[in-house]
């Protein structure tokens, strides 16, 4: 997580306290961002849907040695939610990609849905598979 993104260990100031591990990371800023890298065929982005939340972007990017990152997914996601849910729930899931090493950022957009009150966003967790295809060889 970058500059604007805060963590919080605690809930109490962010109910529900279902949290994985009660911590979640948060941004009320516009234009921060967090990445990472990781190997595998699918990721999942759990965190918060409210009335007081906006949209964020989740961009994917092969991971290779070339210096500029070169996205091939683009996506919005609005976390407006009229009421809260007692719970963290699925924001964004990659679906199958290809078995490979990925960059995946997630950024706050400042933008947000017309009946949302702000344009905050509430990460809670990220999940990762990293299925690993199995080649046989010199089978008889």
């Amino acid at each position: 997580f970058f500059n604007g993104w805060h963590f919080t260990d605690s809930a109490a100031e962010h109910p529900p306290t279902d949290y994985l591990n009660k911590t979640i990371h948060w941004t009320a800023d516009t234009a921060p961002y967090m990445m990472f890298h990781f190997e595998g065929t699918r990721f999942r982005i759990y965190g918060m849907r409210d009335k007081h939340l906006g949209i964020m972007r989740v961009r994917v990017a092969h991971r290779d040695d070339k210096p500029e990152i070169r996205f091939f997914l683009d996506t919005l996601i609005d976390n407006f939610r009229p009421a809260r849910l007692d719970t963290s729930g699925l924001l964004y899931d990659s679906e199958s990609l290809p078995w490979s090493n990925y960059t995946i950022m997630v950024e706050n957009t400042g933008m947000k849905n017309d009946s949302a009150t702000n344009n905050h966003l509430i990460i809670d967790a990220i999940e990762l598979e990293a299925e690993i295809p199995v080649i046989i060889q010199n089978c008889e």
